[in-house]
This record gives structure tokens, sequence and C-alpha cells, in this order.
């Protein structure tokens, strides 16, 4: 593969990828290298914004039964005026506690999970026949040499994968569906941008079906 003439292009992944990728001189792609690095800042917010959501909805049940109480003391205790205005804002405050509570412990699973995905590196070599992969990090130390022949789809899932300590971590990936029932995961809590472009790249030179 050294001896082919690459085209470098960085202009149709999303912005702000580390991934780097390499054309044969006829436009067919060559390879694809994943580094690893940190988790960039925009997965960072957007993984604080679903720790947001997800801490909101999974406190609705605590919050309500809150509520019950504190309306029960106030009618049985007469409470109006400026001690119910003083009620109220406690009880803001006290639901924004718990929200961000909840939501600060999900965003630190989530974030670690994220960064234990973003230190596996992994090259992907791609022709019309076949799939070679390298890929080494927290998740093992794996290669494949893929005949067009054993693909049967690639796809974007998200899933609880084991690292090599055994833990399971919740992360978007590609998964390479193979013929026989098997399959073989990569690219661990990547940005779906990424993992779709992946996808289809490999979808496009290998002439497999994508499902998005």
């Amino acid at each position: 593969m050294s001896g082919v003439p690459v085209l470098l292009a960085y202009d149709d992944l999303p912005r702000g990828s580390d991934i780097r990728r390499e054309y044969a001189d006829d436009g067919g792609l060559v390879k694809i290298t994943v580094p690893a690095g940190p988790v960039p800042v925009a997965a960072r917010r957007a993984v604080a914004q679903a720790a947001l959501v997800s801490g909101a909805v999974s406190s609705w049940a605590a919050l309500l039964l809150a509520l019950i109480v504190l309306t029960y003391f106030v009618r049985i205790n007469r409470v109006s005026g400026t001690p119910l205005t003083w009620a109220i804002a406690f009880f803001a405050v006290f639901c924004t506690a718990i929200v961000g509570l909840v939501a600060w412990v999900r965003f630190g699973i989530k974030l670690e999970d994220l960064q234990a995905g973003r230190r596996q590196t992994t090259v992907i070599a791609v022709t019309r026949d076949r799939l070679l992969v390298e890929t080494t990090g927290p998740f093992g130390i794996g290669g494949y040499d893929l005949p067009r022949a054993r693909l049967v789809t690639v796809s974007i899932t998200r899933d609880i994968l084991r690292d090599a300590d055994g833990r399971g971590r919740r992360l978007d990936h590609l998964q390479i569906q193979l013929a026989g029932g098997h399959h073989v995961w990569l690219l661990p809590g990547r940005d779906r941008g990424e993992l779709i472009w992946v996808a289809r790249a490999i979808g496009r030179t290998m002439n497999v079906p994508v499902q998005e």
C-alpha cells in the first residue's frame, strides 16, 4: 500500500474531527486513521446536555413526591404571604440541586466512558476486495483481515462494550456484521457523524449495505 499515490482530504468529516484518511489516485479509499486523543469540547458539551436532560427525566418521581409533601404542609399549616414565597423559593432551589446532582453524576459516568473510547487507536485500510483493521487501546488489541465476501452490513449502533478490565461502557460504535452471525465492532465513543462517514466510506468502496 505504501507505493500507492494518495490524495489527502479533510473537508467532508464533521467539523473538528481528527480522523485522517488517504485516497488512491483513482478516488478509491485506501486508509483511515483514527488516533487516540482527548474528548473534544463539542462532545463534552453534548454529554453535558444529555446528562442534564437525563437527570431531569430520572428525577421527576422524587420531585413530584417532594411537591406533594410541600403542598400538604402548606395547606395543613395554612402558610401564605412571605413565608409561602420563601417556601416556594427554597423548593425551587431544592429541585435544582437534585436535578444538578443527578446530572453531574451521569455526566461523570458518560464522560469517563467517552474518554475510554477515545483512547482507542484504530487504522482501517479499505480496498474493493478486503478490509484490513488494526486497533489497540482500553478495549483490547486486535487485527482483522476481512474479504469482501464475509461482510454483510456496516452499521452504527449504541451498545455496552467491555473494556480490557471487563467494565461495561455504553458507547456509539461501528459494527461490521459478518457472514455466519459474527460481527466486529470498531471506533467506540466516536462522534456519530464520524461513524456515519466511516461506514459510508467502507460501504461505498466495498459495495456493502450501510445501516445508519
